[in-house]
């Protein structure tokens, strides 16, 4: 278990499972509401952001979707303990990050997950994923919230340091590509958000501001 530098709340570990959700029950619906300390994790409001490539040409990121939801299970769903015979609501958010030339999404998906190394049997999960006009990249980075700290969920790349295109940037996560063809990439800080990314034809961009 590795532990990464991240902000001040909390720490990042690779790891596997776990996680802390709030859990409101009535007579027939139980409800699962995201942590908030989790979901700062999400961009801005008002995110609008520069990024360039080697050329020095510059394109603007910006929040392009904004997405409050609920998702409904019953009782066989497996959400954990107190799935048995409810029906659960669970909380969900969406945020979605935009390029348009080249164009770029980054989503951002907040809701929870089965997990039994939780007492609960459940934790909070935030997935970043890739996709383009084509179509979205295979991998993507799974992250989960337990004990004011922040944990990656299954396989990704960790760089205490990466030099992107003429920056360099400490604590950078991005996703495991294992497709050898495939050029898109993205890389992610959990103060800074999106660090940069790389297009389907190989060119890399860099936050500049």
């Amino acid at each position: 278990m590795k532990y990464l530098k991240s902000r001040s709340w909390h720490s990042i570990f690779i790891a596997s499972f776990c996680f802390v959700l709030i859990a409101c029950e009535t007579e027939s619906t139980q409800q699962v509401f995201l942590n908030t300390s989790f979901l700062s994790l999400k961009p801005t409001n008002k995110y609008s952001k520069s990024f360039a490539n080697a050329s020095g040409d510059t394109v603007l990121v910006e929040l392009s979707e904004n997405n409050r939801g609920n998702l409904s299970l019953n009782g066989n769903s497996g959400i954990g303990s107190i799935s048995e015979g409810s029906q659960i609501v669970v909380e969900t958010r969406e945020y979605i990050l935009s390029c348009n030339s080249p164009q770029f999404d980054l989503n951002y998906f907040f809701d929870a997950a089965s997990s039994n190394l939780d007492e609960r049997g459940f934790v909070d999960r935030l997935v970043l994923s890739l996709s383009d006009e084509s179509s979205r990249l295979a991998e993507g980075i799974s992250l989960i919230y337990r004990n004011d700290s922040v944990l990656l969920w299954g396989a990704a790349n960790y760089y205490d340091t990466l030099a992107l295109v003429t920056d360099t940037f400490t604590d950078v996560l991005s996703p495991q590509v294992t497709d050898a063809n495939e050029n898109r990439n993205f890389y992610f800080n959990l103060d800074r958000g999106l660090l940069g990314f790389r297009t389907t034809d190989g060119e890399l961009y860099e936050l500049v501001n």
